[in-house]
């Protein structure tokens, strides 16, 4: 479905939704239940201003006033760009009171300012999640776990795929887009993989690095219907043959 400048979140009509919002360089999906609950899939800009592109009125236009639908807030990853329009858009004045987790890559100490003042101001620390305690999980042979989207349908999934894989969410420790938390969303015969930044170690076609070893591990359940690209279609680190074949 075209979204564009005005649009209002549709009402429910029973099936499984996912709005990926023009926002620019970075990610904000909106994944909608068939009962009207909603999740979110990163928040973020890199250029809040850039002509053309969502910004505050127009993302805050979009949720329509439904923002106590809120049940889960994913941030795939320690870059501003992928939650830059928390503050602005689910800050003071919105009814949050839907929401029931926060699920952040690696741990609470790793978190930049803009998020921890936005949990401050909104005293939402008692709903962030760690995902195997801020560990590496996945690829590695340890299982991640589930995100329950849509608590009245069971029959759609949301399985973690990886989380914390590098362990460099720390801006100083390296790159927090191999930390990215992957996530594949099932309902019957459709399922659409958002990967955030997730990329490799080095950009040689043939190393042996995390796309390669979510290749190799998980092999054939990594087919979707829909994909969305890492790191906004980049082809350095990111997207590798290895894993889009």
């Amino acid at each position: 479905m075209f979204i564009s400048q005005g649009h209002h979140l549709p009402e429910p009509d029973e099936n499984l939704h996912i709005y990926a919002l023009p926002i620019g360089q970075g990610d904000s999906n909106i994944i909608q239940c068939p009962d009207g609950t909603l999740n979110i899939y990163d928040l973020g800009s890199r250029n809040k201003n850039t002509l053309g592109f969502w910004r505050k009125k127009e993302i805050v236009n979009f949720f329509n006033g439904r923002f106590s639908d809120i049940r889960n807030v994913i941030i795939s990853h320690n870059h501003f760009d992928h939650f830059s329009h928390l503050g602005d858009v689910l800050g003071k004045g919105k009814d949050l009171s839907g929401l029931e987790n926060i699920y952040i890559s690696c741990t609470e100490s790793d978190l930049q300012s803009a998020v921890t003042k936005w949990l401050d101001e909104m005293e939402l620390w008692g709903k962030v999640k760690l995902i195997n305690e801020g560990f590496a999980c996945g690829m590695n042979g340890v299982d991640c776990g589930h995100i329950t989207l849509c608590p009245n349908h069971p029959s759609i999934t949301a399985k973690i795929m990886s989380a914390n894989y590098g362990q460099q969410c720390n801006l100083t420790r390296g790159n927090a887009n191999i930390d990215s938390i992957v996530v594949k969303v099932k309902y019957d015969d459709i399922s659409v993989m958002l990967n955030g930044d997730f990329e490799d170690f080095y950009p040689t076609l043939n190393e042996k690095g995390p796309q390669r070893a979510m290749a190799n591990y998980y092999g054939d359940e990594l087919q979707v219907t829909v994909l969305q690209i890492s790191h906004h279609g980049g082809f350095y680190k990111a997207n590798k043959p290895v894993l889009l074949n």
